[in-house]
């Protein structure tokens, strides 16, 4: 047998040969069990510390060089020189330690006379050097602060280039489904929280992040499923939609029940966005005390103590008290007109949060305030008053307002995307791809068919289906099951049928029905895809009421043929025609609305007259129209059938105008458009006349008279009107006279009537359909707010926190993470249980950040914690998923795992949506990650396309990389949290600075987005490329997070910075200002408002710039630079010109009435008088001095030597735009256009000499 020592040797061996194969994980071990078996010799435990130290294992590095000092304490057994490797290698893992805390201060100290006796061994070593100014902060005590200061500046460091002008969009009408996050990620992502294993702590901290929040839907879609998640009873219809698969049965105990709260984060970055969203949570509180006073008039009016009748009186003023307040959300949330009292109600609104806004410190008991589970953060408060301010002006002129505005309903919508479709507008992709009316027929019989053959019908919602079945048998048994409800589903969905009679059909005959109706099944979802109008109302009163909004003064227009579908939608309005104004209820309108409505009034009491005197269909149900049943005869026009449980529900076609017709074609609706297109203008004009408009749709940024509007304006009601119907909301007992919440009627048995049941429901759903759907939606938010904060009697217990936060995400949670807010709520929380980011990415440079900024702020241990975003901004432009992520990340989908460490739920963010889960522990293992040979060729890769991104071209195919610099060291430090060594980190980087980074790409200099095929055909001769004019940024950010960064580089000295004066510290560095600045001509031919605009220093003392004719022909040369292929005998010298990607603050302003003063003669100047004619001005008008303002950070020794060797200052774009055709190519040759192009690509303004900047000393 082999002796110990041997035992030992060969593990050094074998941990040897596994060192070099790169398996450390496995040398590791090997080199621990040497070092277990000869506990004497010095060579395994330093062959140990050896490779932890390249894991990245820098504590556990420290550690073992500590203990194994006193074996190298004496020459003696030290003969080959360990003692000094050991030296360098614990200043190095100390170093690297420190600075990403993993190594604290407290066991520095302890350990520092072993520190101070390794350190005489090899005092040279760089790593000391470094060390040393760490030592004194350390024996200081001061560490720790010094690192949590500098991550708080780094936090602060702007990600994103500025905006030439910082006009930010401003969103008021959703567009994507309504989402419960506890549910999922919407009704075709189903995803619910497995609540019921959650542990009574987890469940007391739910958490919510909704980012680029918009009107808030999925914010009051997810309090509306919270509540219903905690209520102790379901109403009927949410019953039936748990039975049929619609709804998750989370089936939580009452102790479970009990323990949840939830903390709500609603963020956007336009502080309009989260004014708006507060003004209807204030709303929504009044609604709250205002059903308590009517509950309250109820007892006394049952009491009978007021026999006078004046409390009656009190009652009926109160109810339509509570109809002014639903009327004022429901128009200022889905119109683009209010009626006078909805304005003033808004307007009084407004002024109180701008009371609340002005004084956020305010303790004062008396005047407006925030709900009491309401959080604004503190930094959100100034950054609302100018738009309040706007809000509370004069309101614009109604008919002005509107006049560029229209209702486009679904038909048009879909025609549009046909006609964009035939024309290749939409992409490569679609262009592929069938017409849409063609594709949705063709999907609509997949489904059916796919429903018939036993396969699961991909449903709006699959909860009934398990998502992952262990024995084949149980997955059967799983798929026919969920087969079986969703046969269920469409009969009493689609064609009708009670809950009762499907409950009693064996799943052969519930088959035969729905093939017996397979044909009329399609067109119904086809007609339900295209106008989902056809779904809600009563006797058509919703499609009614489209052709109502859209109608008006362009009643006589044609409109359009829809495959399937007889007749045509008038609802084209152009110019802003048409009434434009749902349809108010009936109390409203006989108290305010004399005249207005009489025509809609005439016209749905006839519908209902010709409904009446309908025969009935043939016994048996028919393909005219299977979605009245033979069992169901003779219920189609009662209200009873309307309103009742049993009956055809707002999903059944039991109420829709069929096609007719003698050919029994079995078209669903016959649009027929037989107003009286006179009084349709007067009535049109008398709404005009008194109605305001909704001002809350314009933030006072974007030219109020010139807001061009295409809306569909029933989208949000058909979002409603689904969640009315999956939840039961404006069930009986929640009509206009009853202060009661669903849960009251439903435990106490009491019925009544409601928003959408009940005669009140029938009469409401026939004469304002729209109303109707939303008070129901927007009343079964007051319910849940009610119930979740303590409103409500019977259950209420204070579960609900909401915090409104006006600041970009990606900032947001860069300064969350460093503790760099430090007004806000020690209890709030600082990660949460899902995020939903919508469209964000799309903006904001993709899942790169997505991994860098959101995924870290998932909160950790919770293995349904998990972030989810679509592509709704330009989904057309990608050509797949792969091309969508290759672009954001250099990476393809499937190894975002592996260079990034995270958990890929769904990866389809164009056709789906993009889910990325938290639970990756980390750090992760080594041996799981990129090899170093793969992270730093990426690494380079992902550098060069932040700086050199790539031309783009105008929407709808604008591909965004805002970028800078910080946010590309945000990701380096995420990468180190994620696994990977500091020391490669660093080494990369150092290379970087050193110019000896290596490519095997040249910058990417085409046009967006890049084909993943690039990654192959645009390799290249491995080449170094050149990164000095970044340098300046680079000096900035180190400086900024020094004493955090868990990297450790130099600055080199022979580029720009004397010896000594590069900035070392935050201290070191200085924000500046110039002003005044003068546009260029070509700043008014692009669309300014992207994050696209850097800052080029540039020292020019002749004409000449280093071979090229001007600065402006020097920015043409930047990739050549970069790249290294710059012909002699003028190649620009390092040092000679910086590029600052991520400005502080850009604001130019709107372009310039005029422009002569801002260009100068030759070609600039003809193109200055061409751009001045076509905008009609005369030659003697001058844009007077230039207003445009830019502010930057940078170190202040740098900024000095600038100063005083007179560089220069210009902004440009960073994103290269090069449109495809020049707008007066009728005057110029084909190659003059493309030459002029590039003449007018990149610049923004004129030249700003360093003498003009003003130093602010913050």
């Amino acid at each position: 047998m082999s002796t110990q020592s041997e035992r030992a040797l060969n593990a050094k061996n074998k941990g040897n040969t596994l060192f070099k194969a790169g398996k450390l994980d496995e040398a590791a071990k090997c080199y621990q069990e040497a070092t277990t078996l000869d506990p004497k010799s010095v060579v395994y435990p330093s062959n140990l510390s050896a490779a932890l130290y390249e894991l990245g294992q820098y504590s556990s590095c420290f550690d073992t060089v500590i203990a194994i000092w006193k074996l190298v304490e004496s020459p003696a057994n030290d003969p080959s020189g360990i003692a000094k490797k050991l030296s360098s290698r614990l200043a190095k893992a100390l170093v690297l330690g420190l600075q990403d805390g993993t190594i604290s201060s407290t066991l520095v100290r302890e350990n520092r006379a072993e520190i101070d006796a390794i350190r005489v061994i090899s005092p040279d070593d760089p790593s000391w050097a470094v060390y040393s100014d760490l030592e004194e902060k350390i024996q200081n005590g001061q560490h720790e602060t010094a690192r949590k200061d500098a991550k708080k500046h780094f936090s602060r460091l702007p990600l994103f280039h500025g905006t030439p002008h910082p006009q930010m969009t401003f969103f008021t009408f959703g567009t994507d489904d309504l989402i419960c996050l506890a549910d999922g990620w919407g009704p075709d992502e189903p995803d619910p929280l497995p609540l019921k294993d959650f542990t009574l702590d987890q469940l007391s901290n739910l958490s919510f992040l909704i980012a680029g929040v918009g009107d808030a839907r999925h914010a009051f879609a997810s309090l509306i499923g919270l509540h219903q998640i905690t209520s102790s009873h379901r109403t009927p219809k949410a019953e039936q939609s748990v039975s049929l698969g619609l709804l998750h049965d989370f089936a939580l105990t009452p102790e479970q029940k009990s323990a949840m709260k939830m903390h709500m984060t609603l963020l956007d970055i336009h502080p309009a966005t989260i004014a708006r969203d507060i003004i209807f949570f204030m709303f929504f509180d009044q609604l709250i005390k205002l059903d308590a006073k009517i509950a309250d008039a109820e007892r006394r009016k049952q009491r009978g103590k007021d026999k006078s009748g004046t409390q009656n009186d009190t009652l009926e003023e109160l109810q339509l008290e509570k109809l002014e307040i639903l009327s004022t959300v429901f128009y200022l949330y889905s119109g683009y007109m209010v009626p006078p009292y909805c304005y003033e109600r808004w307007v009084s609104a407004v002024r109180d949060l701008h009371t609340i806004a002005s004084n956020p410190h305010s303790t004062c008991s008396e005047g407006p305030s925030l709900p009491p589970y309401i959080h604004l953060a503190p930094s959100s408060y100034p950054s609302l008053l100018p738009y309040l301010n706007h809000w509370l002006k004069p309101p614009v002129p109604t008919v002005k307002f509107t006049r560029l505005m229209k209702h486009v309903g679904g038909f048009e919508r879909t025609k549009q995307l046909q006609e964009m479709h035939a024309s290749g507008a939409l992409g490569p992709k679609y262009s592929m791809m069938p017409d849409p009316f063609t594709r949705q027929r063709t999907e609509a019989e997949e489904k059916v068919d796919a429903l018939l053959s036993g396969h699961n019908y991909p449903s709006r919602r699959g909860y009934g289906a398990t998502k992952r079945s262990g024995a084949a048998k149980e997955k059967e048994r799983d798929e026919k099951a969920k087969n079986e409800r969703d046969l269920r589903t469409v009969l009493t969905k689609l064609l009708g049928y009670s809950q009762d009679e499907v409950n009693k059909m064996p799943l052969t005959k519930l088959r035969q029905k729905v093939k017996d109706a397979r044909d009329d099944i399609v067109e119904l979802l086809v007609c339900m895809k295209v106008e989902k109008s056809v779904m809600y109302g009563v006797n058509g009163s919703m499609l009614r009421e489209g052709e109502w909004v859209g109608a008006g003064a362009t009643v006589n227009k044609a409109g359009m043929e829809v495959p399937g579908i007889k007749g045509s939608i008038a609802g084209g309005a152009t110019g802003g025609g048409g009434v434009s104004a749902h349809a108010p209820p009936k109390e409203l309108r006989e108290k305010y609305h004399k005249g207005q409505f009489d025509v809609w009034v005439e016209r749905v009491e006839k519908d209902e007259r010709d409904m009446a005197n309908k025969p009935p269909p043939p016994a048996g149900g028919s393909s005219a129209n299977p979605s009245t049943p033979t069992k169901s005869k003779g219920k189609r026009n009662s209200k009873a059938s309307s309103s009742s449980a049993s009956g055809p529900s707002p999903f059944s076609f039991s109420s829709f105008t069929p096609a007719g017709g003698s050919d029994g074609s079995g078209k669903w609706y016959h649009p027929k458009n037989d107003w009286d297109k006179t009084r349709l203008s007067q009535s049109a004009r008398l709404i005009r006349q008194s109605w305001k408009a909704n001002m809350s749709l314009d933030d006072g940024k974007h030219g109020t008279l010139d807001q061009e509007l295409d809306l569909d304006l029933f989208k949000n009601i058909h979002s409603f009107a689904e969640w009315d119907e999956i939840y039961g909301l404006g069930g009986s007992g929640t009509g206009i006279s009853s202060s009661r919440s669903i849960n009251d009627v439903t435990e106490k048995g009491a019925g009544g009537e409601g928003l959408l049941e009940g005669d009140e429901g029938y009469h409401r759903k026939k004469d304002s359909p729209a109303w109707a759907y939303a008070a129901a939606f927007f009343m079964g938010v007051v319910h849940a707010i009610k119930a979740l904060t303590g409103g409500d009697e019977e259950e209420g217990t204070d579960k609900l926190r909401i915090e409104f936060v006006a600041d970009g995400l990606h900032e947001y949670l860069a300064k969350i993470k460093a503790g760099a807010d430090d007004a806000r709520p020690e209890s709030f929380p600082t990660k949460w249980t899902r995020i939903w980011l919508g469209s964000v990415p799309d903006y904001t440079h993709g899942t790169v950040n997505t991994v860098t900024y959101v995924v870290p702020a998932l909160q950790e241990g919770n293995p349904s914690s998990s972030v989810a975003s679509n592509c709704l901004f330009n989904s057309p432009v990608w050509a797949d998923d792969d091309e969508f992520c290759y672009n954001y990340t250099m990476l393809l989908p499937h190894e975002l795992k592996r260079c990034l460490g995270i958990h890929t739920l769904n990866p389809n963010a164009v056709q789906d949506i993009l889910n990325i889960n938290s639970q990756q522990p980390l750090p992760r293992p080594l041996h799981a990650l990129a090899t170093k040979q793969e992270l730093f060729p990426w690494l380079t890769r992902l550098f060069l396309s932040h700086i050199h991104p790539g031309f783009t071209e105008p929407r709808p195919r604008l591909v965004k990389i805002p970028n800078g610099l910080p946010a590309f060291f945000g990701l380096l430090v995420r990468l180190r949290e994620i696994g990977y060594p500091g020391h490669w980190l660093s080494e990369w980087l150092q290379s970087v600075l050193d110019n000896e980074l290596v490519a095997d790409h040249l910058v990417y200099a085409k046009t967006l987005p890049r084909p993943v095929r690039e990654r192959t055909s645009g390799k290249v001769a491995e080449h170094k490329v050149r990164l000095d004019p970044w340098f300046l940024e680079i000096e900035k950010i180190l400086a900024a997070g020094k004493d955090a960064l868990p990297f450790v580089v130099r600055l080199p000295q022979n580029v720009f910075w004397e010896k000594g004066k590069e900035a070392q510290t935050a201290r070191d560095i200085g924000t500046f200002e110039a002003t005044g600045l003068e546009p260029t001509i070509e700043y008014g031919m692009f669309y300014n408002y992207d994050a696209v605009a850097a800052l080029l220093f540039y020292r020019s003392p002749t004409r000449d710039v280093w071979g090229a004719k001007d600065f402006k022909s020097l920015l043409l040369k930047i990739g050549k630079v970069v790249d290294n292929v710059e012909q002699p005998p003028s190649p620009v010298p390092k040092g000679a010109f910086f590029i600052l990607t991520a400005p502080e603050f850009v604001d130019l302003k709107p372009v310039p009435p005029g422009m002569k003063r801002a260009v100068g003669g030759g070609l600039q100047g003809m193109m200055a008088t061409l751009m001045r004619g076509a905008m009609g001005m005369e030659e003697e008008e001058d844009d007077g001095p230039g207003r445009g303002e830019v502010k930057w950070r940078m170190g202040k020794a740098s900024a000095k030597k600038m100063i005083r060797e007179k560089w220069n200052m210009v902004v440009f774009r960073q994103d290269l735009w090069m449109p495809r055709k020049f707008p007066f190519v009728i005057f110029f040759s084909k190659n003059f256009c493309t030459d002029l192009w590039a003449f007018v690509t990149f610049l923004v303004t004129h030249p700003c000499p360093a003498s003009r900047w003003i130093f602010h000393n913050d």
